[in-house]
């Protein structure tokens, strides 16, 4: 299955987005063009009044779901200091393979000085047989901050009550991050149902840990999250019931890395909800809104 990355030379993007800030320091979409499968609606002022500059913008599908073939693209950019959040207004289905066709996924991410970017979507829920690469590359300045969150589990639906689940096919990840200046931290992470043939049983988990379904990755760049403890990130969070994390160091300092793993994605999702409002707080030194989906 062609890497995510190939994609993004060889079709036009289908969503292409930037932020920036107005004079008064309110952000808006200065740039938006977006083709099937993506939808977008206005963006929205949750966190007024201690912030009423961030734009939150959620993220829709006309698709219902990705499928073997599909090659998508984005870019989302941040001018200097403009601040914004993109999420999804729901999980993102990957739908089974069809004839050695999986899909792929390619994002990039451009931040100017001083901007802000969250990129939060709910987690990708894979079905049996399906095949996923994704790939995501992020520039950004020292002084701009970028909290990006990948969260992932398999689900078979026609699976009953504590049946067994068939498993998914392969899924491939690369995140590459770089701050000019700093140095550069690059995450990879792959399941191949083939090759590993125990990699994703759902009752060893997707990364191979028994009852953890479901696994998401956080990172957080930029000032408010270098040097001290990485694991004060954390301070003052309780997992889910079943969920485990842990946070490390980036190199070269960029900032915190979270690991998650949990037993289902309803757990997931609370579990991530609470990293962003953690990261969040730290940046901002304010708990973000609630963010109804």
């Amino acid at each position: 299955m062609a890497r995510a990355e190939a994609a993004w030379e060889s079709a036009a993007h289908h969503l292409d987005l930037q932020f920036r800030a107005d004079g008064r320091g309110r952000s808006y979409l200065h740039r938006q063009y977006v083709r099937y499968p993506f939808h977008l609606t206005r963006p929205f002022y949750l966190d007024r009044p201690q912030l009423p500059g961030l734009a939150t913008l959620y993220l829709q599908s006309a698709a219902g779901g990705l499928y073997g073939g599909d090659r998508l693209t984005m870019e989302i950019a941040v001018a200097a200091g403009a601040t914004a959040q993109v999420t999804s207004q729901s999980s993102t289905i990957v739908h089974r393979a069809h004839g050695g066709a999986g899909a792929s996924l390619a994002t990039r991410i451009i931040l100017e000085g001083g901007a802000f970017l969250a990129l939060t979507p709910d987690p990708t829920i894979l079905f049996p047989e399906a095949e996923l690469s994704t790939g995501t590359t992020a520039l950004l300045p020292a002084d701009a901050t970028l909290i990006l969150g990948e969260a992932l589990l398999g689900h078979d639906p026609e699976a009953g009550a504590g049946g067994a689940m068939r498993p998914v096919g392969r899924f491939f990840s690369e995140v590459r991050i770089e701050v000019p200046g700093l140095g550069r931290a690059v995450d990879r992470q792959a399941f191949d149902r083939q090759a590993v043939p125990t990699a994703l049983d759902p009752d060893a988990g997707l990364g191979g840990g028994a009852g953890h379904a479901a696994q998401a990755a956080f990172y957080c760049i930029g000032p408010a999250f270098r040097g001290g403890n990485p694991v004060d990130l954390l301070a003052g969070l309780i997992p889910p019931d079943g969920a485990i994390w842990g946070a490390d160091e980036l190199p070269g300092g960029l900032g915190i890395w979270v690991r998650v793993l949990a037993p289902s994605g309803h757990l997931l999702t609370a579990a991530m909800a609470a990293l962003f409002a953690a990261s969040f707080t730290r940046h901002f030194g304010t708990a973000p809104a609630p963010r109804r989906k």
